[in-house]
């Protein structure tokens, strides 16, 4: 699991999931056909990771992600991971709406809009990362060293045992995060 600032909800992990590999797809594809497009759809992460290297990553923070343990991430993560659900949330939030019953899956829920910045409010803890140069890059960007790269595990946990409350969604919206009360 990913420490976030706040302990992530049923709906958030299926996004996060969701945007990892749809994300993960699209940049194997870039790999293979169109390097300028990387750099166009990943304009921050473009700056410190090629298309290979940001697959890698994403590789190694979808399975941190879905494991029991909490790991930390360092600066490049979390810039990577803020664009590529940037990125889902502004393709699905395109999509959803012409669908014919107004939403598209993910995961188990039906989804119509995310709200991406609420998101990124609500379990970011800060965005310090899109300020560049970060700390410690090295002279040639593209080019991290492993420790820049390290999740650290956390142990023990700061969340509770207990899946918070899934106040954000409510039966029968199609909007994530959900302010409105049952």
């Amino acid at each position: 699991m990913l420490y976030f600032a706040r302990k992530p909800d049923l709906v958030f992990t299926a996004i996060l999931h969701t945007a990892l590999e749809s994300e993960g797809e699209s940049i194997k594809s870039f790999v293979n056909n169109d390097l300028d497009l990387w750099e166009a759809c990943y304009p921050e992460s473009s700056r410190y990771f090629t298309a290979t290297s940001s697959f890698d990553v994403l590789t190694q923070l979808f399975c941190a992600s879905r494991d029991p343990i909490v790991y930390r991430l360092t600066d490049y993560h979390w810039l990577l991971l803020y664009e590529v659900l940037q990125n889902f949330c502004v393709v699905h939030n395109d999509l959803a709406p012409a669908a014919p019953k107004g939403w598209h899956p993910v995961g188990e829920f039906r989804l119509g809009e995310i709200d991406f910045d609420a998101m990124a409010d609500i379990y970011f803890w800060d965005t310090d990362f899109l300020i560049a140069p970060m700390p410690g890059s090295n002279s040639h960007p593209r080019d991290l060293h492993p420790e820049e790269l390290h999740i650290v595990k956390i142990e023990p946990s700061r969340w509770s045992d207990n899946r918070p409350e899934n106040n954000l969604f409510h039966a029968g919206s199609l909007r994530y995060p959900d302010w409105e009360t049952s």
